[in-house]
């Protein structure tokens, strides 16, 4: 998941005319009504399953959750003041700091990859929780991803590489989008293979359309790529300097719901049935346990120097930016506690 800065910046310029001449802020010392922006998806859920659960009412938050359909319109509406955090991509902050703006992520959400490789239907069958099998089944295929220099893009570059195919000579790597456009470049045969998330990912699978020849989340034999962090919380460093009792509030609230997602299944899954509707109740327990293991609150500077190591050996990043910048540690006490506590 990838912020792109360029329409981010642009976007922003506009908005932050609006708010000059008179536009709408969420920017509240230390008050109590605040506005999170956030996609509506499994890698995002901590927020909205706090909402749901009252985890914020708890601290005493007024909180409204702002549906969007990117995390560049997340962060647009956050670099805007429109909203005081959002839940986007784990490299936004790194990103955008190296840009200027400072942004920092106050605590984890899904902190380990959300992707899978899928095949369709002529691939080859291959050994499971294979990579090396993976890789050698590509070299002369074409290969699916959302879109050129996205996070899936970077991440199956790196795997290629890793294991000994040149990502721009032994495969062809082709945009293919998401959603109904992915799927129907897998079924057509206009790619071989494809690197996709969730809901994506089951929705393909369970539709016949294609199946996982190598799936990141769960393997035991990939180190480096499974690891990579997915989402966090995320404000800009003047609102958090601003606000601290308000922000340490939000990362307790999100805090308790990363430990409900990932220690209490029977009460975090009928809010995510709520979440999604549209899904089926058995596949929304299905994305839910492929992710369940990876909320957590604690972003650790080992986290951040193994994902600034991807990121920069993938062209993804290419500045040096401190953990200290894009890391709110002064809520690293908050990370671990237990809902008791």
């Amino acid at each position: 998941m990838r912020t792109r800065v360029l329409p981010v910046l642009i976007a922003l310029s506009t908005l932050l005319f609006v708010s000059a001449c008179g536009g709408a802020t969420s920017r509240n010392a230390d008050g109590n009504a605040i506005k999170i922006a956030g996609v509506n998806l499994m890698c995002f859920s901590p927020a909205f399953v706090a909402e749901k659960l009252g985890y914020f009412d708890d601290e005493g938050l007024d909180v409204t959750i702002v549906p969007t359909d990117s995390g560049d319109a997340s962060v647009t509406a956050l670099l805007g003041r429109s909203v005081v955090a959002v839940t986007t991509g784990f490299d936004s902050p790194i990103e955008l700091t190296g840009k200027g703006q400072s942004i920092q992520s106050l605590a984890g959400l899904e902190m380990a990859t959300i992707y899978a490789f899928v095949g369709g239907n002529t691939f080859p069958q291959i050994p499971p929780n294979n990579p090396q099998a993976f890789v050698d089944a590509m070299k002369g295929k074409r290969f699916g991803v959302a879109a050129s220099g996205s996070t899936g893009d970077s991440i199956a570059r790196g795997i290629f590489a890793e294991y000994g195919l040149n990502p721009d000579t032994d495969v062809t790597i082709i945009a293919v989008g998401t959603g109904a456009e992915a799927s129907a470049a897998l079924r057509t045969g206009s790619v071989d293979a494809l690197i996709t998330y969730e809901p994506d990912l089951t929705q393909i699978t369970t539709s016949g359309t294609g199946r996982i020849v190598f799936d990141l989340r769960t393997t035991t034999t990939e180190s480096t790529y499974s690891k990579l962090p997915t989402s966090t919380l995320q404000a800009t460093t003047e609102w958090i300097n601003d606000n601290p009792e308000t922000a340490r509030a939000l990362v307790r609230a999100v805090t308790r719901a990363n430990n409900t997602l990932r220690d209490d299944p029977a009460t975090a899954l009928p809010v995510l049935e709520e979440l999604y509707p549209d899904l089926a109740p058995d596949l929304v327990a299905n994305i839910y346990n492929a992710s369940r293991d990876h909320f957590t609150s604690e972003i650790s500077p080992q986290t951040y120097d193994a994902a600034m190591k991807i990121y920069q050996n993938t062209g993804l990043i290419t500045d040096d930016v401190p953990y200290e910048e894009v890391v709110a540690t002064q809520f690293s006490d908050i990370w671990n506690l237990k809902t008791s506590e």
